[in-house]
């Protein structure tokens, strides 16, 4: 995994692009972290013979990690912190249907942990522009090699519509441009 802040205010984690097997797909996490910071987050998988991911590193503020999973079914599980701080997110608040063969995006997390009473709180959004365009800053490689698909909750109407205007400006030889969304961003 390769780790650098490629932008203001974004860390970056990213294994070097490498093509996929049959069962593979890419998982692009974004967590937006504020209060304590914690020691890592579990992303678990539906099957007990997948292995998930172990976020660690997290800084204060925008998190993208993109790594290489098994495709299936994943959630957040907990955020782990000192002995003394254990948050758990419920399975049905984020999960991300891993594709093969695809970038699968399942939304932005937030989360907030207060040390002092050992209480946190999180959130959902689905930022599906704001994720395209960080991507495309931080990540273009993958974008050129894998499409990015939106596999968290509910459906997105935002990248559906990019990637068939992309289908028809490739027919039609002309260069595709992500459609404009107020506000650069999709919830």
């Amino acid at each position: 995994m390769l780790s650098s802040k490629l932008f203001a205010g974004v860390e970056v984690v990213k294994p070097e692009l490498e093509t996929l097997a049959p069962d593979e797909g890419y998982a692009v996490l974004w967590v937006e972290m504020y209060g304590a910071l914690p020691e890592s987050m579990r992303l678990s998988a539906d099957e007990a013979f997948q292995s998930g991911y172990s976020m660690k590193g997290i800084v204060g503020g925008a998190n993208l990690h993109i790594v290489k999973l098994e495709q299936g079914r994943y959630y957040w599980k907990e955020v782990r912190g000192n002995s003394r701080i254990r948050f758990r997110i419920y399975e049905d608040f984020f999960s991300l249907n891993v594709q093969s063969g695809t970038l699968n995006y399942g939304g932005h997390v937030s989360i907030t942990l207060n040390p002092r009473n050992l209480t946190g709180g999180s959130t959902f959004v689905n930022r599906s522009s704001q994720i395209y365009q960080e991507l495309n800053k931080c990540c273009a490689d993958f974008l050129d090699k894998y499409p990015l698909v939106y596999s968290g909750q509910g459906t997105d109407p935002y990248l559906e519509t990019f990637w068939r205007a992309n289908k028809t400006a490739e027919s039609s030889s002309k260069s595709p441009a992500a459609p404009e969304v107020e506000g650069n961003q999709h919830e």
